[in-house]
């Protein structure tokens, strides 16, 4: 088990990660069915229907598979929680952490979440400000 270059080996924690969410972490927003961006609006307060919460533009995939890196280096065991501001034009502008393994993951979550693209919310058919909110629980097993 373990990186090689920029490979993850499936078995470190792919599985896991995958099979813990009911979102195809493959997929943009776009992409995904109606059963799966209802999933992702539960982490919201009710929302019309036709309004969007953000989400980062490339899909789950692309952060999840840093993520596991950084847990891979820092070997750490715990929740990584945070909230995204984000604008009406898909940039970020804030961020908050709620729980954070180590101070290490913190600042790499910090930087990281900040330099992402989001697929701006959507509120009454336009782009809006709102949080993107972000739960990982890392396993050093």
């Amino acid at each position: 088990m373990g990186i090689n270059g920029n490979y993850i080996d499936p078995k470190l924690s792919w599985l896991a990660v995958s099979s813990s969410t009911r979102i195809p972490i493959n997929r943009k927003y776009k992409d995904l069915t109606k059963q799966q961006r209802d999933a992702v609006k539960e982490a919201y307060e009710p929302m019309p229907e036709d309004d969007e919460p953000p989400f980062p533009e490339d899909g789950l995939e692309p952060i999840l598979r840093d993520l596991i890196k950084i847990q891979y280096i820092f070997q750490v065991s715990g929740t990584l929680t945070l909230a995204v501001d984000v604008g009406a034009d898909g940039v970020a502008t804030a961020i908050s952490i709620q729980g954070s393994p180590t101070p290490g993951m913190t600042r790499f979550a910090s930087e990281y979440f900040l330099l992402t693209k989001y697929k701006p919310a959507v509120c009454g058919g336009k782009p809006c400000k709102m949080q993107y909110a972000f739960t990982f629980v890392v396993n050093r097993d």
